[in-house]
């Protein structure tokens, strides 16, 4: 492993540690990796940067190649790599700092720590560097509409509102993203909603039921749609992989036989909808409450409610999203069949040959937002299913023409192109919050992946701009507690994902499918890139987060505790 330049390195001997104590001069030790992308660039930003190497001259510098002394590569493997220590003259621990360290408050520690230690008061450990505050007016943006989704908060029955109990995603999702951030709040509510949801899980055939009225979750309205499938298995599946409770898994489980048994058209995409009410062979009507307190047999007797044989673009590309994940959290391999199944479908039947796709099969005057921000996403969780750089291409496909099309020139997008059709007031294109939130995630999570430069930059910087364009409070207060989505949005541009990266094998191996099923709020699962990290005697994972990445994982067990050292 190299050197970088400029700085008086010492190797990890007696005579450098009894040179420290003669001198009188602090230690510092950076513990890298000839695989290690964050160290390749805190050499190249921050160890190359003269005032960097002016302050380190105060010091003893020692650089260990963490592949050369696995002993110290295991003291310092908390930190990730690189990691940084800094210790007394005499080898006390003082600080230690993880991943690459930006120059500037880098080398302000250094210096203060150097003033310590001239003047005899450097003699134990001090705090850490905060991070800097997540400020600017994405953060507040973020708590303003955080407060506002709070408000609508049912504390007795759960859920986000009130007469009326709908298995919202985005709330749930978001209640999770605040309980992986240590917020107990999130683990409250999302829990409550939870147990509320089960009882619209039809016992029989398993659908999710649309929405509950009368303050709870016990009188539900029979309707099965597709959409509500999608977010029932989704909330259900990322509830028990954080918290691992048995009957959320069963509803789950229970969601998607539904979805596969009876929305799954025989050629792959999925139907839209199940009424609630039955027709009996003489014509007449049994309603949805009679109906669904039947048996299959009695139901079966009586009739089968009428299925909406409809296929959209944007209600298969939640579910394909949702089947995806599913299989990823469980290891169910009929999941991602189905999901590959519709996807393919939907592709042959929808996309037209810009890139986009259309609401529904054949014709249509207008292309919308919805379709495509729920294909775009779809496609890039299939790609980290899969491993198939094909889905993350159609990601990108789909990226460029929402850019291109659809963005409007003061920030956000479109809910669809132009109608020439269109009279009057009907003619003027809105810019819907959940939607745009929708959208705003696929693009930023395509910056994550997406190996085109340009695509991510141009990418993230219209998300960020839907963001700011949309947040003003006339926009998103009318939008009472439907602000799920687009406060989601807002959270994945403050986000720093944690990256799976794979070495030498693909998604049937067991250390791609243990990095996917790995419980993280945003998680990149990836194949390396050529060159990236250098090959390894056996399959590897690199788990990375912001600037810091930990040693090659070769067990699958070993990934999660590998996580939890990641910032």
């Amino acid at each position: 492993m190299s050197l970088p330049p400029g700085i008086s390195w010492q190797p990890w001997e007696a005579a450098s540690f009894a040179a420290a104590t003669r001198e009188r001069k602090p230690i510092f030790v950076n513990v890298a990796a000839g695989w290690c992308h964050w160290c390749h660039v805190m050499d190249a930003e921050t160890f190359s940067d003269p005032a960097v190497q002016d302050a380190l001259a105060a010091f003893v510098a020692i650089r260990v190649d963490a592949d050369a002394r696995p002993d110290l590569a295991e003291r310092y493997a908390d930190w990730g790599w690189p990691a940084n220590a800094i210790l007394t003259p005499d080898a006390q621990p003082v600080v230690e700092l993880r991943g690459h360290q930006e120059k500037k408050p880098f080398r302000d520690l250094l210096l203060d720590v150097a003033g310590k230690a001239r003047a005899g008061s450097l003699t134990g450990r001090i705090a850490p560097p905060s991070p800097p505050p997540v400020t600017g007016e994405l953060a507040l943006l973020r708590e303003r509409i955080e407060e506002q989704l709070a408000s609508y908060y049912d504390r007795q029955a759960g859920g986000w509102g009130g007469y009326q109990k709908y298995p919202h995603p985005g709330p749930l999702e978001h209640a999770w993203l605040q309980h992986s951030r240590g917020e107990q709040v999130g683990r409250r509510r999302g829990g409550h909603t939870l147990d509320g949801m089960i009882h619209l899980v039809d016992t029989v055939w398993g659908a999710c039921y649309q929405y509950s009225t009368d303050h709870d979750w016990k009188h539900p309205h029979y309707e099965a749609i597709a959409p509500v499938q999608a977010a029932a298995l989704a909330s259900f599946t990322q509830g028990w992989q954080r918290r691992g409770h048995p009957m959320w898994l069963r509803c789950a489980e229970a969601v998607r036989g539904y979805i596969l048994t009876w929305l799954a058209s025989p050629e792959g995409p999925f139907y839209t909808s199940q009424d609630a009410d039955a027709t009996r062979p003489d014509g007449t009507t049994m309603k949805g409450s009679r109906y669904h307190a039947l048996d299959d047999a009695g139901r079966r007797k009586v009739g089968l409610p009428k299925l909406d044989r409809s296929v959209y673009a944007d209600w298969n590309g939640l579910l394909v999203h949702a089947l995806a994940r599913h299989a990823d959290a469980t290891g169910d391999a009929a999941s991602l069949t189905a999901a590959l199944r519709a996807a393919r479908g939907v592709l042959a039947t929808h996309r037209e040959p810009g890139g986009a796709f259309r609401h529904a099969a054949g014709p249509d005057r207008v292309l919308h937002l919805r379709d495509n921000a729920a294909m775009g996403r779809a496609f890039l969780a299939l790609a980290s299913s899969t491993g198939d750089a094909a889905w993350l291409a159609e990601a990108e496909r789909v990226a460029r023409w929402l850019l291109r099309d659809l963005a409007a020139p003061d920030g956000g997008f479109w809910a669809h192109t132009p109608d020439p059709a269109a009279a009057g007031v009907f003619a003027q294109r809105r810019r819907p919050l959940e939607d745009n939130g929708l959208a705003i995630r696929f693009l930023v999570e395509l910056s994550w992946r997406t190996q085109d430069e340009a695509l991510a930059a141009s990418g993230f910087a219209a998300a960020e701009q839907a963001a700011r364009a949309l947040g003003d409070s006339r926009t998103v207060a009318p939008e009472a507690n439907l602000v799920g989505q687009f406060l989601l949005g807002i959270e994945w541009l403050l986000l720093a994902p944690a990256k799976a990266v794979v070495v030498g094998a693909g998604a049937d191996h067991p250390l791609w499918k243990a990095a996917l099923a790995l419980d993280a709020p945003a998680l990149v699962v990836r194949a390396a890139h050529p060159e990236e990290y250098p090959a390894t005697p056996s399959p590897a994972v690199y788990l990375c987060r912001g600037n810091a990445c930990s040693r090659p994982v070769t067990t699958p067990a070993a990934l999660g505790d590998e996580l939890a050292r990641l910032p």
